[in-house]
């Protein structure tokens, strides 16, 4: 064996990395002024010591330069590595130089990489650097750190490094971009303009983003049907665009995207694991017909999404809200999992929409929801034991008319979920919170910006100034001929019926609808009811007819107007039968 010599032992176990210093600042100017570094800088001009110790004054509290210094032997300098952000692209030119008396000692890449760490440890960014076409050393030494050839002029070799293995771009809701470490970008459920749901659902923050920002992605992640995750008001791609949809039961979502002209869908089925460009994408049907109460058909539409790059993961989970069982199923077949991004809000009618709750039952049921569905978060985190988790999905307030019934939504804002997870001790699973194109560095779980925390009176001011003033379109049409539509509700009633058999769904209550002050059972049989006749359990529904009228007409969905907030109801005994409202969504034309 060929004894190293004795400058060449063991040189990855004594290279140190640490932040320069006000003593480092006379080496560092020495070593600039060394010839051959005044020849390979872009600038080759020797720098006083004046204007060197000007400079080197503002580096040290400039927020977006970081010099740091390597040594060996505890104290022996033997480099410099710099870096400075540029906030605008999100880059940080990189650049290195190495006393004179350590060259050609082999310690420059290492230097570079343990330079790079440290970096990556305090920013969220990509890398760039610069280099003479006659620094052959320095090539040699970047290339090896993992940079790759962007671009070249007469003088220069331009190069760039992704300190990504998977990144993710919030942008609002379930709304955001996974990046991979090719710069691949997947762009999920995009609903970026207020009023789905009929008008009602509303961001806040408002977003700035709009579609034509983002129709440059390399694929689309479309989770399901509803309006926040598919909002076919908006979704206006290159009808070649990949589409990323689960292949499960009865595919309401693929049938509608295949009519809407897009021809490249990506079907992936339950538990199946695709190659796509740099990513591993494994997705999953429901996971739970309805994690509270029991339901004979439940959840049918939902889907997540498992996206790993490089041994980093996380499941998009959105409106799939995960059981216990299958937390640990995940953790067990596809983890470690890095980053679990977990739905902690409800949406529904209850208890803000049903008028058997007095105000102040209200406002309790909807404290007791909260606290069960945050319950249900930390049991996940729990089983599943993510590195981070990020409140995600279920985000939004009601604007319009109906905006008074945020007060007892049973949601809250990711801030409130996040501290509440912190004070209640899901550690060692950090809780991270991004804001709109805040971007994770989920190997790490560090954003490139500062955490701005939400302003909740903003948010009240914004929602009474502003989204109280908004009108619903239904509000816009004509009032629909009576005679015609209670025709047509006995029609959809009787239709209703048959579906709710061939699914097996049956309810012990009676479904009454309240139409121009007059009442009409449609479940189980079609009925008019005089005013106070009684009917035994009932479930007691009244909108506005020209809402009633676009559902009817398929214009409008039953659980679209429910989740909208738009079906005022009324319940005799309080207690909530899922394949109720699911058979309910039959009531159609």
């Amino acid at each position: 064996m060929i004894e190293k010599e004795p400058h060449m032992q063991d040189i990855d176990q004594r290279i140190t990395v640490l932040r320069a210093t006000e003593k480092d600042s006379k080496d560092i100017w020495v070593w600039r002024n060394d010839e051959l570094t005044k020849q390979m800088y872009i600038t080759t001009d020797s720098v006083s010591w004046e204007a060197h110790s000007s400079w080197y004054e503002k580096s040290l509290v400039d927020p977006n330069r970081y010099l740091y210094l390597g040594f060996i032997n505890d104290n022996e300098k033997i480099g410099m590595c710099r870096f400075d952000v540029d906030v605008n692209t999100n880059t940080a030119q990189v650049s290195i130089n190495l006393n004179p008396q350590h060259r050609g000692q082999k310690f420059s890449a290492k230097l570079l990489s343990q330079s790079i760490a440290k970096f990556s440890e305090e920013r969220n960014t990509d890398l760039v650097a610069t280099i003479k076409k006659s620094n052959i050393g320095s090539i040699k030494c970047f290339t090896k750190s993992g940079f790759s050839f962007d671009r070249e002029d007469s003088n220069y070799i331009y190069y760039k490094k992704s300190t990504n293995k998977l990144s993710f771009r919030f942008i609002g809701n379930a709304c955001g971009i996974f990046v991979g470490k090719n710069g691949t970008e997947i762009l999920c459920d995009p609903w970026l303009v207020d009023g789905v749901f009929d008008g009602s659902w509303c961001h806040f923050p408002r977003l700035k983003t709009t579609i034509n920002d983002v129709k440059k992605v390399d694929a689309i992640y479309i989770s399901h049907l509803h309006p926040d995750h598919f909002d076919e008001r908006n979704f206006d791609f290159e009808k070649s665009m990949p589409l990323i949809v689960l292949d499960h039961g009865p595919n309401f979502l693929i049938k509608k995207l295949t009519a809407l002209g897009y021809t490249n869908l990506i079907k992936i089925k339950n538990e199946e694991t695709i190659d796509y460009k740099e990513f591993k994408l494994t997705m999953f049907s429901p996971f739970s017909k309805h994690n509270f109460h029991d339901a004979t058909v439940g959840n049918l539409i939902d889907s997540a999404l498992l996206v790993s790059c490089d041994g980093v993961s996380a499941i998009n989970a959105n409106d799939n809200t995960l059981t216990i069982e299958s937390a640990s199923m995940l953790r067990e077949r596809y983890g470690p999992i890095t980053l679990a991004m977990l739905n902690y809000n409800a949406a529904g009618p209850y208890p803000s929409c049903f008028d058997n709750l007095t105000e102040a039952e209200k406002i309790v049921e909807s404290d007791r929801v909260l606290e069960r569905n945050l319950n249900h978060v930390k049991n996940i985190i729990q089983a599943m034991k993510p590195e981070y988790m990020l409140p995600f999905a279920g985000s939004y307030v009601i604007g319009g008319d109906l905006h008074f019934k945020n007060r007892y939504l049973g949601t809250i804002t990711w801030d409130e979920c996040a501290k509440w997870l912190i004070q209640n001790n899901v550690s060692p699973t950090k809780v991270v919170l991004l804001r709109e194109n805040d971007t994770l560095n989920i190997d790490k779980g560090i954003s490139d910006k500062r955490y701005e925390p939400l302003d909740l009176e903003e948010m009240k001011r914004y929602i009474e100034e502003d989204l109280s003033k908004i009108k619903y379109p239904y509000q816009l049409e004509p009032v629909p001929h009576k005679t015609q539509l209670i025709a047509d509700i006995e029609k959809a009633a009787k239709g209703m019926g048959e579906r709710m058999g061939r699914f097996g769904i049956s309810s012990t209550f009676s479904v009454v609808l309240n139409v121009f002050s007059e009442r009409y059972q449609i479940y189980p049989n079609f009925k008019h009811l005089r005013i106070d006749e009684e009917v035994g359990h009932k479930l007691e529904c009244k909108l506005d007819e020209r809402l009633l009228r676009n559902i009817l007409d398929r214009k409008s969905h039953w659980n679209n107007a429910e989740i909208g907030a738009h079906v005022s109801l009324n319940r005799t005994p309080n207690k909530y039968e899922p394949d109720l409202h699911t058979g309910l969504q039959f009531f159609h034309i």
